[in-house]
């Protein structure tokens, strides 16, 4: 994945930039930098900085000389710029969460040297535009050793010898220099009255557009943009050289478990299939237990399998049939290692496999009981039993203990349990609604689980973005979390599982402290979203 460098010279408030930063930060392409090239006399940037200390933004300060005009300030952000690509980012326009990605993605597949949108939309004065068809400099991506030093030194218009230039060594050289792409949901070129170009200019490109009601655009007071989705992925599919097919692993399983989650994430990226033997040139995606669906693929195509493990070693016949797709996705950075001890020869991408995101409830916990919950499959690796057995023991040490459990559904490798029949244990059994699950986790004191492995860590995360304080093994998924929760040392056993509950009860509020820290966390780094996004950014390249 090549180093895109997005360029950006700024002198506004922190009002006007923050879209444009907030957009930088929230691109679904990840290996990118911000190169912010600010004057000594901007008086906004101690604002701006304090906002925005991520480390993929680079600040960059320039001696202020009158006689550096806009175009002398762009070349020294190319000058600045570490990435193989660069692109054009002003500070007061607002783009889509997957321009990077999108743009990236037609230059690679179309070998072209650079690309441009040749339609935009436009915020003017509270309403939105969709421009007419012309080439958009202010839109381009390029490759860098295109550019240097070819921005002309003015405040307006700087960019525009940058596009004749291109345009003249595409007649030329025959070639493809330059590549123009319909999708204007990728940029809203946006007026706000402080603009280098007057409002006469904006009124002219205005008067030649057709007026868009904006919620069919973008709404970027949200600073999110989803309503968008399907004519984005019908672009995808236009620049994409091979067809997605996804195998139907879990078209009839419509609760949040496992790799389910994957699949119904994904789905939509392709045309969804029982067999892709009779398939080939194509990508087949399969999100699940690799050795269940060999049957079903054919070498004459790239499948993906994106699945999880995390007892060393892998079983001989995962190993086989990993080797046989192309290329494996794991949810975790330990699980990739794990996988290429065990002797998987394939490429591992790792992307996160997300939670899913459950609504708070207030006041719906039990005063008068202290809540601890379980929600799984009781698997021996669970260690359900033990959890049992130390609620049973500590009933001396805490009388209003109560463990509830909520098991999703069954699986034939199940240990039956008997839970004893007395008012510690509260038991539910099937299928709950996202509102069922909610509820059922606002109403817990704490969560605990002590899985002696796990390939993710689903609930632990769905307890954690509830600010729940939460009690987990010290498996490798769960390292990122320590910070957040109580940990188990393992082996997991029925003492360490009482200290653990004990040690929450007593410090309740310390552990309340660390949750609401970990909900942060988890919300930041875990999104469903961004998994569906990476996955984008990993089939593209692989088309």
């Amino acid at each position: 994945m090549s180093l895109i460098s997005c360029l950006c010279v700024s002198k506004n408030s922190f009002d006007i930039v923050k879209p444009s930063i907030e957009s930088f930060l929230n691109q679904t392409y990840r290996n990118k930098e911000l190169i912010f090239i600010y004057e000594t006399n901007n008086n906004h940037i101690s604002k701006i900085k304090e906002n925005y200390n991520d480390p993929n933004i680079k600040y960059i300060e320039i001696e202020h000389d009158s006689n550096q005009k806009l175009g002398y300030l762009r070349n020294k952000s190319v000058d600045e710029a570490n990435g193989e690509l660069v692109i054009q980012w002003d500070d007061d326009d607002i783009y889509h969460p997957r321009r990077l990605e999108i743009q990236e993605m037609f230059l690679r597949n179309n070998q072209c040297d650079a690309v441009m949108l040749d339609q935009r939309y436009i915020s003017f004065e509270g309403k939105m535009y969709l421009s007419n068809v012309w080439p958009f400099e202010g839109s381009m991506m390029c490759k860098k050793n295109i550019i240097s030093d070819i921005y002309i030194n003015k405040s307006k218009g700087e960019d525009t010898v940058l596009l004749v230039n291109l345009l003249r060594s595409n007649v030329d050289n025959n070639s493809k220099t330059l590549l123009f792409l319909n999708c204007p949901e990728l940029y809203i070129y946006n007026y706000h009255g402080e603009n280098v170009y007057e409002r006469d200019h904006f009124l002219s490109i205005v008067k030649c557009s057709k007026l868009k009601n904006p919620d069919t655009v973008f709404n970027y007071t949200k600073s999110k943009i989803n309503n968008m989705e399907k004519r984005l992925l019908k672009v995808l599919n236009n620049i994409n050289m091979k067809k997605i097919y996804i195998l139907n692993t879990y078209n009839n399983n419509k609760s949040d478990e496992g790799l389910s989650v994957v699949y119904h994430s994904i789905k939509n990226l392709g045309t969804i299939v029982n067999t892709a033997r009779h398939i080939k040139n194509s990508i087949v995606i399969v999100a699940g237990i690799p050795h269940m669906y060999i049957n079903c693929l054919s070498n004459k195509n790239i499948n993906i399998c994106y699945t999880t493990y995390e007892f060393f070693p892998l079983p001989k016949l995962w190993i086989q049939c990993l080797n046989a797709y192309s290329t494996i996705i794991v949810p975790h950075s330990k699980i990739k290692e794990l996988f290429e001890n065990s002797g998987v020869k394939r490429p591992i991408h790792i992307v996160q496999q997300g939670y899913p995101k459950r609504i708070p409830y207030l006041n719906m916990k039990d005063s008068n009981k202290f809540t601890v919950g379980f929600c799984g499959v009781p698997v021996n690796r669970k260690n359900l039993d033990l959890l049992i057995k130390a609620i049973e023991t500590l009933k001396t040490t805490i009388p209003n203990i109560v463990l509830k459990v909520h098991i999703s559904k069954y699986y034939r490798e199940m240990t039956p349990y008997v839970f004893p029949s007395n008012c510690s244990f509260d038991v539910t059994y099937g299928y709950k609604t996202d509102d069922e699950l909610s509820k059922w986790y606002s109403s817990l004191d704490a969560y605990i689980f002590p899985s002696s492995g796990e390939g993710w860590s689903f609930t632990p995360r769905e307890s954690l973005s509830l600010s729940i304080p939460t009690i987990i093994s010290d498996c490798l998924v769960h390292k990122d979390l320590e910070k957040y929760s109580k940990m188990i040392d393992l082996p997991v056993t029925q003492t360490k599982i009482e200290d653990a509950i004990v040690d929450v009860y007593k410090n309740i509020e310390v552990y309340k402290s660390s949750a609401i820290e970990g909900r942060n966390y988890v919300e930041l780094h875990n999104k469903t979203d961004d998994m569906f996004h990476q996955m984008s950014n990993i089939i593209a390249q692989l088309g």
